[in-house]
């Protein structure tokens, strides 16, 4: 694969990327997601953002933009007009077909999303509940009738900066084969670096990440340290080879930082096998019979295996909250269970935690506790703010 790979790969160093213009200000900034998608929140000064998701009378479905103090239970859309329903996306300042939430200031709130009449990919400014457009990619133009171009940014992830972002976009390429009578694809993922008070953005890498053979390559970003950003590459075969790479983002250049195996027992380690978190990217290996969390730290580029999970501990089930490892074990009726979490900064079991630790979110020093139990007037859950 890594072969492959270096053969495909294509680097784009545009002007205006310079180290003079950068400032290593991501230390504490790890990816925080970044989907198309209505389930994640942003976390503000006094309460958190989400898009609660509308089912309309065609039968599909928008997101409506809603504010939410901590610990209130009542969401507010965030539309200026008076006497609005809030529910049709041509009229309403709160409605979208879909939206990343990307970062609260001053100024406002920004959030990535797609023009509806041009599909362009925009980067919006919520200023005083009305929409500025900062920046915009529109989908290319094909050079034959039988060719289109799409932009899509359905499972990009972002890396938010003080006034950068690092953002992955796919790009999805697609021709109607007359030959085969049927479409065929190509996708490429591009690492571009956008300015969020200038608009001014500049693509660093990008590289193919589909394989034709029907084995699937997942990617995606883990986060930005200092001048490098952190992506991973997970091919798909009878073994997942996963590369995690750094990009220089003064330069473009992109660097293998560790390579790691894993053996293809699930399918689901691939479709999210690393986490990352104050630094330290968190991935699982196998090690004869026993899987492991294993760790690799950017600061001096080391990795190595810490903590063993349990017999009958699943590969891929881990996720993080609140600094804690949970990890998912399968019951003989097929019922899923969540066994006693890992705390990372130790590598010890936590044995009975608080309950609303499992469900909580650890963003920039403090936890969002998240209640799925209380729902606001607009179906969000109740978030409380511990710092």
């Amino acid at each position: 694969m890594k072969r492959h790979f270096l053969l495909l790969l294509l680097l784009v160093l545009l002007p205006g990327c310079t180290a003079q213009e950068l400032t290593p200000e991501y230390q504490e900034e790890w990816a925080q997601g970044g989907e198309l998608w209505a389930s994640e929140y942003l976390f503000g000064q006094e309460g958190y953002y989400a898009m609660a998701s509308i089912s309309q009378e065609t039968g599909g479905f928008l997101y409506q933009l809603n504010y939410t103090p901590y610990g209130s239970q009542e969401s507010v859309p965030l539309c200026p007009k008076p006497n609005c329903d809030h529910r049709d996306l041509e009229s309403c300042g709160a409605c979208f077909s879909d939206a990343v939430l990307v970062k609260e200031t001053e100024d406002g709130l920004y959030l990535l999303t797609h023009d509806q009449q041009t599909r362009a990919l925009q980067l919006i400014l919520l200023r005083d509940l009305t929409r500025e457009v900062i920046w915009q990619r529109m989908p290319q133009e094909a050079s034959s009738s039988d060719e289109s171009y799409s932009l899509d940014t359905s499972e990009s992830d972002i890396v938010v900066g003080e006034d950068q972002i690092v953002l992955g976009i796919r790009h999805t390429h697609t021709w109607m084969n007359e030959a085969r009578d049927g479409y065929e694809w190509e996708q490429q993922y591009e690492v571009a670096l956008l300015s969020l008070s200038t608009g001014e953005c500049c693509s660093l890498w990008s590289f193919p990440y589909y394989e034709r053979d029907g084995e699937f390559d997942f990617i995606g970003m883990l986060g930005a340290w200092e001048y490098q950003a952190y992506l991973y590459q997970t091919h798909h075969g009878e073994t997942m080879d996963t590369v995690i790479y750094a990009v220089d983002l003064r330069s473009g250049e992109a660097t293998e930082a560790v390579q790691l195996s894993q053996k293809s027992d699930y399918g689901m380690v691939a479709q999210n096998p690393l986490r990352a978190l104050d630094g330290i990217i968190y991935y699982e290996e196998k090690q004869g019979d026993t899987w492991y969390i294993g760790t690799y730290d950017v600061r001096d580029a080391s990795a190595a295996l810490r903590y063993p999970l349990e017999n009958g501990e699943e590969m891929g089930g881990i996720y993080y909250a609140a600094g804690l490892a949970m990890t998912l074990m399968r019951e003989d009726d097929l019922d899923v269970i969540i066994t006693d979490p890992i705390d990372l900064q130790t590598g010890e079991r936590v044995a009975n935690p608080d309950p609303e630790l499992l469900n909580a979110r650890l963003d920039h020093g403090n936890i969002y506790t998240i209640d799925s139990s209380r729902k606001t007037n607009a179906d969000l859950p109740t978030v409380e703010k511990i710092p």
